[in-house]
């Protein structure tokens, strides 16, 4: 007897749990729209489940931010919507219908005005170009020599902060003309029943740092040492003046200095004269030096 009464207390007990309300929670999914040489457009999707198993609020909103990765430009609501399941419904063999009111729409934003603001697409990295990268929860996004993306950052400021019990990880990276794209993602992807997760972010890395990854990635093994300078403007004006287009602006590590060295290093030892000529044209005895002595390369004006 006494089983019984236990056994039918723990049914009960399922058959609540099973009807109480989850708690309340809105999950965003980013998605990329187009670009152009100063700024890119994101599809945003938030969904309320508005703490019931059968009613939602989906909110859809065209995003469009600064290629230098911190600044909304414009954001418009394109389509508030309520969404209701038929919670009587009994039927197993067919789906419970689901009854839509719309709240808001915004019509006034077409694709074909969109498509000739924003016409760049990304180009996904392929496999062996990700396999360059370290993904690490606590540091970030790393790439040899730069930091694409801080791990605290993601955490705080990409995804606000939200279930910081849930880890993030790394689904793609795309690239345009000029900017590098991380798409993120947080959360069970079984949950969302798909790859993704419940939810996504694209976040541009910025229009300085893409250019700092290939400096990095172009990196010579071999480089002729011009001179090297305590402050950057000082090293950035001497190169200025040279006028020659091979000439770079890097910091020097072993000293913590900056030095403006020529990236033609190679071909002008092999070719004969060509670093005595360069020497003599500068005014300045030339060194070799490794390139792994250079840290970050600096933009000449």
């Amino acid at each position: 007897m006494k089983s019984r009464l236990l056994l039918a207390g723990l049914y009960l007990l399922a058959a609540t749990a099973l009807r109480a309300s989850p708690t309340r929670a809105v999950s965003v999914v980013e998605r990329f729209a187009g670009s152009n040489d100063g700024s890119y457009l994101i599809l945003r999707t938030e969904i309320d489940n508005l703490g019931s198993h059968y009613s939602s609020q989906r909110k859809v909103y065209l995003d469009e931010r600064s290629k230098d990765g911190k600044t909304t430009v414009k954001s418009t609501l394109l389509l508030d919507e309520n969404r209701s399941i038929d919670a009587d419904h009994k039927d197993p063999d067919t789906p419970p219908p689901v009854a839509i009111t719309v709240n808001s729409r915004d019509d006034s934003i077409s694709l074909a005005s969109v498509q000739e603001k924003f016409p760049q697409s990304p180009t996904v990295w392929d496999t062996g170009k990700l396999g360059g990268l370290t993904v690490n929860p606590e540091a970030g996004v790393l790439s040899p020599g730069l930091t694409l993306a801080e791990g605290k950052k993601i955490v705080d400021e990409t995804f606000g902060g939200r279930n910081p019990e849930q880890g993030w990880k790394l689904l793609e990276v795309s690239e345009d003309k000029n900017a590098i794209y991380l798409k993120l993602a947080k959360g069970d992807p079984e949950e969302a029943g798909d790859d993704e997760g419940p939810e996504t972010r694209v976040v541009c890395i910025g229009l300085e740092r893409t250019w700092q990854f290939h400096a990095q990635a172009n990196r010579k093994k071999l480089y002729l040492l011009a001179g090297i300078y305590d402050k950057q403007e000082d090293a950035i004006a001497q190169a200025g003046k040279w006028h020659r287009s091979s000439l770079e602006v890097w910091t020097f590590d072993p000293l913590l200095k900056y030095a403006v060295v020529d990236a033609q290093a190679e071909e002008r030892i092999k070719t004969l004269g060509g670093m005595k000529k360069l020497a003599e044209s500068l005014g300045v005895e030339l060194e070799p030096i490794s390139g792994s002595l250079l840290g970050q390369r600096i933009q000449i004006p």
